[in-house]
């Protein structure tokens, strides 16, 4: 929290291009909120990482803007070793505009060679991205349609701008908490994530073929959002948008609950990993 407080002004500026859209927009009008999102999450990495204006919510955008609109179609963002291998026409795209991404990553304050900065942009646009704007997406659109949480949660925070609080206080706001969990859970910025087994590898309980050894180096999928959703470790209700599902849920040491058991077990597995 600390080390966001520098570019606060920032994200609030491009908060308000945002807003002055929709507040320009018919009633009727049905709004892309996720490309919106997205759009100006990437106004905010160009401001204050790469000293670059990328005029994402201009309709016309800019070239590297359109350049990710194109890019991320690629199934490869979320499965680099299956779907990403094939050679599609969305990869050429990418391949085609590289010249034009090292040109804006220039303006930054180090040089990097050209690996490093499509590394740095590939990074950025999908981890610093793509997945912030899904989750302001879902952190904005849930509450909304929820109206007694919104109220909740607009009375606990109104609580503490009045008393003026440190950055440290907004790690205490079971509402605030209750809201981002539920929401990244039920909307997952992520599908997937992969991990390799550590030196000296692993064995992992396996509930069909019992204790199951994986050797250093071994690369293993998790089915993030098909975990977050699953039945088995969040009740019935686990399609349901619920915070206060949260209220019961110890991240540390796990409570009673199934979600409670299931969770602390799962970060423990997760963390023999790499």
């Amino acid at each position: 929290m600390k080390t966001l407080k520098p570019i606060v002004l920032v994200m609030l500026a491009s908060l308000d291009e945002l807003y002055t859209i929709i507040d320009h927009s018919s009633p009727s009008q049905a709004l892309p909120f996720h490309d919106l999102s997205s759009q100006r999450t990437l106004n905010v990495i160009g401001r204050t990482a790469m000293s670059h204006e990328f005029d994402a919510l201009n309709p016309a955008g800019s070239a590297v803007s359109r350049t990710y609109d194109e890019g991320a179609i690629m199934l490869g963002l979320q499965f680099p070793n299956t779907i990403g291998r094939i050679p599609t026409r969305a990869k050429r795209f990418v391949k085609r505009n590289t010249e034009e991404i090292k040109k804006m990553l220039h303006n930054a304050e180090e040089d990097p060679d050209g690996h490093e900065l499509v590394c740095e942009l590939r990074t950025l646009l999908t981890a610093g991205h793509e997945t912030t704007a899904s989750a302001l997406k879902a952190c904005i659109l849930m509450p909304a349609q929820h109206p007694i949480v919104q109220q909740e949660l607009l009375e606990e925070l109104d609580a503490v701008a009045e008393r003026h609080g440190d950055n440290d206080l907004l790690l205490k706001l079971p509402q605030l908490s209750n809201v981002i969990n539920e929401a990244l859970r039920l909307y997952s910025p992520s599908l997937n994530s992969s991990r390799k087994a550590s030196p000296g590898g692993v064995t992992i309980p396996t509930s069909a073929l019992g204790p199951l050894y994986l050797p250093k180096g071994f690369q293993i999928e998790i089915p993030t959002r098909g975990m977050l959703l699953d039945p088995f470790v969040w009740d019935d209700d686990a399609m349901e948008w619920k915070t206060q599902r949260w209220d019961s849920i110890d991240l540390v040491v796990g409570l009673a609950t199934v979600p409670g058991k299931q969770i602390v077990k799962g970060r423990r597995q997760i963390g023999t990993y790499e």
